[in-house]
C-alpha cells in the first residue's frame, strides 16, 4: 500500500484516489508564492512611503493593512479562483481539494490560509511541520480545521487521447455557457474518473462498455441538465463532455 496513495470511497461504492503532495513540491511552491508576495508587498511599501507627507500615521496603517490582506488575501484568490491553486502550486503541479475530493470552497480557503499565522509559528512554519509529520495525509492545522488536504495533480491527456482524430468535431464546444456549466459543475474527483474511464474504454467488453457509458451518460444528463442529442451515442457524449474537461 502506497502511504502518499490517499483514496476515497463514495456512497455508490467507486473509488477514487489521489497522491498527497511532498514535503519537497509544497515547499518550493511556497517559495515561488513568496517571491510573487514580496514583491506586491515591496510595491505597496513604496506607495505608503510617498504618503508620509500626508502623515506617518496614515502611511503606516496602509502599509500594515497591505501587509495582512496581502500575505492572507493571495492564497486564498488565486485558490478560490483556480480551484485550488496558487501560482506557485500550478508551477509545480499540486493543488488544494477537500477531503471529499471535491474543490475547495471559498470559505475553507479562507480558514486554512488565516491559521497561517498559527502553522508559521514559532519560527519557520515549524508547527505545520510537525502537525503534517503526525498526520498520514501532511496536513497542517489549516488543513485540518478546513477539511481540505494538498495533492499532486497528475497530467492531464490531450483532449486528441480523449477524443480521437476522426471523432474531432465537439457540438458542445460551440456554446460557451454550456461549457462553462461542464468545467465548473464537474467536481475534480468525478473529472479523474471520467477521464479514467475514456482512456481505458479500450479494455473494456463491449457488453460492460456499452452499460458504464449508458450509466454515465445518464448521470451526467441529470447531474450536469444538459440532454443527449439523439445524434450522439452515449460513449460519444461522455468523450465530448471529458474533452471539455481537460482542454
Amino acid at each position: 500500500m502506497n502511504n502518499n496513495l490517499y483514496t476515497i470511497t463514495t456512497p455508490e461504492n467507486v473509488e477514487f484516489s489521489f497522491f498527497i503532495a511532498g514535503y519537497g513540491s509544497r515547499l518550493l511552491s511556497w517559495i515561488i508564492d513568496q517571491l510573487f508576495i514580496t514583491t506586491l508587498i515591496m510595491a505597496i511599501s513604496y506607495l505608503a512611503n510617498l504618503m508620509i507627507p500626508i502623515g506617518q500615521g496614515i502611511s503606516a496603517a496602509v502599509g500594515l493593512t497591505a501587509f495582512f490582506l496581502i500575505n492572507w488575501g493571495y492564497f486564498v484568490f488565486w485558490e478560490w479562483k483556480t480551484g485550488g491553486q496558487s501560482l506557485g502550486k500550478k508551477l509545480f503541479h499540486i493543488r488544494v481539494i477537500q477531503n471529499n475530493g471535491a474543490q475547495i470552497t471559498l470559505f475553507q480557503s479562507m480558514i486554512r490560509n488565516l491559521l497561517r499565522i498559527i502553522d508559521s509559528m514559532p519560527f519557520f512554519y515549524l508547527l505545520a511541520f510537525i502537525t503534517s509529520f503526525l498526520s498520514p495525509q501532511l496536513c497542517r492545522l489549516g488543513d485540518l480545521a478546513a477539511g481540505t488536504l494538498v495533492i499532486k495533480e497528475e497530467t492531464r491527456p490531450r483532449p486528441g487521447v480523449i477524443l480521437p482524430e476522426s471523432q474531432k468535431y465537439n457540438s458542445f464546444l460551440e456554446d460557451p455557457l454550456l461549457v462553462g456549466r461542464i468545467r465548473s459543475q464537474i467536481s475534480l474527483a468525478e473529472r479523474e474518473t471520467l477521464i479514467t474511464i475514456c482512456l481505458r474504454r479500450e479494455e473494456l467488453s463491449i457488453p460492460v462498455r456499452l452499460q458504464l457509458f449508458s450509466d454515465l451518460a445518464n448521470y451526467c444528463e441529470k447531474r450536469l441538465k444538459i440532454d443527449r442529442p439523439s445524434s450522439l451515442s452515449p460513449e460519444k457524449y461522455i468523450l465530448n463532455i471529458t474533452a471539455i474537461l481537460v482542454q
